[in-house]
C-alpha cells in the first residue's frame, strides 16, 4: 500500500482566541474510551488576530493535498467566510459561544507546551496543577494545518503545537451555584453561614 501523502502548512499563531473543550493535560474520552490525542477548540471573535493566516493556510493545504476539494472532515475547521464554514455548522455548535464565530479544532498525539507570561514578561511552562487557563479564557495558539488522503479517505486537520494563556474572560458554562444550591442534600444551613466557612 502506498504511503499517505499530506500537504502541510507552516506553523502560525492565532492570537487572543477563546479556549473551549480543552483536553490539554489529559486526553479526553468518548463513550468510555480515551481519545487518541490531546485537543482543544479555539473560538475566534472580533478580538482575535490571525484569521487571514488560518484562511490562507487552509486554502494552501486544500489545494496541495486534495486538489482544492474540501472533504467532510474539514467541518471541524470552521472559519467564517465563503470557503470555510461558519462556526454554527460545527458539530458542537449547539453551544451559544460557537454561534457567529469561526472555530478551529486542533489536536496532537503528544503533549505540547502550555505557557503564560510572568510579571517580567518571561514565559513559564505549566503542568495541570499550575495552568491558569479554563474553558472561556483567552489564549494564543500555535498551529499548522494539513490535508491529504489517508486510510480513512480525505482529511483536513490542525496540529496543536503550543498554547499560551493571555487573559481572563467569561467562563463557558454556568459552573457557579448559589450557596443554597451548592449544599442542597447536605443538610440545613445555620444562619450567617458563608461558602468560605463550609470547608
Amino acid at each position: 500500500m502506498a504511503k499517505a501523502k499530506f500537504a502541510n502548512s507552516e506553523a502560525f499563531i492565532i492570537r487572543n482566541g477563546r479556549l473551549s473543550f480543552p483536553n490539554i493535560f489529559r486526553k479526553g474520552s468518548f463513550e468510555g474510551k480515551e481519545n487518541a490525542k490531546f485537543d482543544a477548540v479555539i473560538i475566534c471573535d472580533d478580538q482575535t488576530e490571525g484569521t487571514q493566516l488560518a484562511i490562507d493556510a487552509f486554502k494552501q493545504v486544500l489545494k496541495e493535498g486534495l486538489q482544492g476539494k474540501r472533504p467532510e472532515s474539514s467541518k471541524y475547521i470552521c472559519l467564517k467566510n465563503d470557503e470555510i464554514r461558519d462556526g454554527s455548522d460545527n458539530p458542537k455548535a449547539n453551544r451559544d459561544e460557537y454561534k457567529g464565530h469561526w472555530t478551529l479544532s486542533a489536536k496532537n498525539k503528544n503533549r505540547f507546551p502550555c505557557v503564560s507570561e510572568n510579571e517580567n514578561g518571561k514565559l513559564i511552562e505549566h503542568d495541570e496543577d499550575s495552568w491558569p487557563g479554563y474553558s472561556g479564557c483567552r489564549v494564543d495558539v500555535k498551529v499548522s494545518l494539513f490535508a491529504g488522503r489517508g486510510a480513512n479517505g480525505a482529511v483536513v486537520g490542525a496540529n496543536l503545537l503550543a498554547l499560551k494563556f493571555v487573559g481572563d474572560d467569561e467562563p463557558f458554562g454556568d459552573g457557579n451555584l448559589s450557596l443554597e444550591e451548592a449544599v442542597d442534600g447536605f443538610g440545613t444551613l445555620e444562619d450567617n453561614t458563608t461558602a468560605d466557612s463550609l470547608f
